[in-house]
């Protein structure tokens, strides 16, 4: 519940109410997702899997999950035509898309931080 508004205050932060309302409206439709299931099914993990390993302590930032989320991305709306490659590109030019990496970047946080006040179970 706690990483829940968290999470929330931080789009809140970021994005005003219709680009709020963009994003939830294009995520509830067919086309949103369809590439919700395919972002999930495809998932590239190499930027962070070199990031792990190199770091020592497998930790991560979030520029490598950022360049991996980006580059499934790319590779997944390849499977989009007619109407839902519209979809897509509207999404692509919103202002609300814009913003997502400075909210991936704060909740990487948002969730680290989480980690370290509970333990699992405990919220």
């Amino acid at each position: 519940a706690l990483l829940q508004r968290r999470q929330a205050a931080l789009y809140a932060e970021f994005l005003d109410s219709a680009e709020l309302a963009f994003l939830v409206q294009f995520y509830r439709s067919p086309t949103g997702q369809k590439l919700l299931h395919l972002i999930t099914k495809n998932m590239q993990t190499a930027n962070v899997e070199e990031a792990a390993k190199s770091s020592g302590s497998l930790s991560i930032g979030m520029k490598p999950a950022l360049a991996d989320l980006e580059a499934t991305f790319l590779q997944v709306i390849q499977m989009f035509d007619g109407d839902e490659k519209i979809a897509i590109e509207e999404l692509r030019q919103s202002t609300a898309f814009a913003k997502m990496g400075n909210i991936g970047e704060q909740s990487l946080q948002n969730i680290n931080q989480w980690h370290n006040e509970y333990l699992p179970g405990e919220e």
